[in-house]
Order: C-alpha cells, then structure tokens, then sequence
C-alpha cells in the first residue's frame, strides 16, 4: 500500500515522457537548469532516453528541446543576478574577476564552454548578471552550449545501449551503466574546487591549470573520511 503513490507517480511520469518526449526534455531541461546551484542532472534522463529511442529524428528534437529549454533556465539565472546584485557576497564579484582575466579575450567563448562542458556554470552567470553582460551574446552562447553538451548526453546513452545490446544484455544494464558514469561525474563536478583551478589557468597559464585539474579530480573521487568523534568530557574524581 505504502508504494501505491510512488508506482503512481511512476507510472504518470512513464506516460508523460512517451507521449511528448520532446515537450517532456523541454520542460525537465528548464526546471533543472533555473534554480541556481541546484541543477538536477537531467542529463542524465537524456541519455537514457536517447538510448532507449531507435528514430533519428526524434532524437535530434529531444536535444534541441532539452539544449534549448537548459538555455533559457540559465538565462533566468542570469536575471536572478542582475535583481539581487546588492545583495550578493564579495565572493561573486571575486569570481567574475578571475574568470574576467582567465577569458579575457572573449567572454562569448567562456559562456558557451561552461554551457557545454559539465562544469559548475552558476559560478560564472550570476556575476554576469551582475555585470550586466550582453543578454543577447549570453542567451546565444548559452543555448549553442547546452545544445552541445545535450548532444553529447544523447550520443553518450545511445554508445551504451549499442554496446549493451550488442552484449546481448538487458536495456536495464545499459541504464544502470549510464546511471553509474552520471553520478560520477557529477560527484566529480560538485567536490572539484573550480575556483582554485580558474585561477590556476589564469595565473599560472595552461599547464599549471591543468596539472590542478587533474589532482582535483582525482582528489574528488577519494571517499571523505569522517571526523572522529570527540568523546564527551568528563571531569575527574
């Protein structure tokens, strides 16, 4: 009785995805990408779909839905910024100012690779918010990257389920894998310190960056250890 509501649930969200998969990528793509610092890995449903999804075509609309549909969910953030900017810690002009000088040359191009690589992209559009840079080039760039990196999602899932099917394995092996390599990486990206290998990169150049990158990430992957507990004190006699 108690799994009623959730095989419920289930079951409607199963509905909802077959009969309009395309309004369904849309829709999970803008929720997950308009909350700051909270992006739900909807990527993740992309890839599981584009593997369980034989046309071409159809696969091709989910990833400009979800591209697009992430795009505008930024671009929400990025109004966020620009309304609270009296409010926000010193520590998001800092952030602008390190990616400033790490893309100095062109801000257009690091809009569009933190949209199009699973990086922490709040990081940089609130204080472009902030800022008040270009709605126009933000929006552009941002949509070409989430596209991007949907498009990747899509022919990440669509590799696992060749090759879990050519395996002769269930379609359920091919989503527990992608399920597994997701959380990964985003475990990855959340316990990365992105600002330490952003001033790396813009300090120290591309080699000092990168050897950061790569000790970052696999620090990241190094289970937490607990602190110890202290045992409660007790006074003596």
């Amino acid at each position: 009785m108690t799994w009623n509501p959730l095989v419920r649930l289930i079951d409607y969200i199963a509905g909802v995805v077959n009969s309009n998969p395309v309004l369904f990528a849309f829709a999970l793509s803008f929720a997950s990408n308009a909350i700051p610092y909270m992006t739900v890995p909807y990527l993740i449903a992309i890839a599981i779909m584009a593997g369980n999804i034989k046309g071409i075509v159809l696969k091709t609309l989910i990833v400009v839905a979800a591209g697009v549909g992430a795009g505008i969910g930024k671009v929400v953030v990025y109004f966020m910024g620009r309304g609270v900017h009296r409010v926000l810690p010193e520590s998001t002009r800092e952030n602008l100012e390190v990616f400033s000088k790490l893309f100095e040359k062109s801000m257009f191009i690091a809009v569009l690779l933190f949209a199009a690589l699973p990086l922490p992209d709040d990081l940089l559009y609130i204080p472009l918010g902030v800022a008040g840079y270009s709605i126009k080039l933000f929006t552009v760039a941002v949509i070409i990257g989430k596209i991007i990196i949907t498009a990747m999602a899509a022919a990440f899932g669509t590799a696992v389920s060749s090759l879990v099917g050519e395996a002769g394995a269930s379609s359920m092996i091919a989503t527990i894998v992608i399920l597994v390599v997701s959380i990964i990486i985003t475990i990855m990206v959340i316990r990365i310190d992105w600002m330490k290998v952003a001033k790396a990169y813009a300090e120290k150049g591309f080699w000092e960056g990168t050897r950061i990158l790569l000790i970052e990430a696999a620090e990241s992957l190094k289970p937490k250890r607990r602190r110890p507990r202290r045992e409660a004190y007790q006074s003596p006699g």
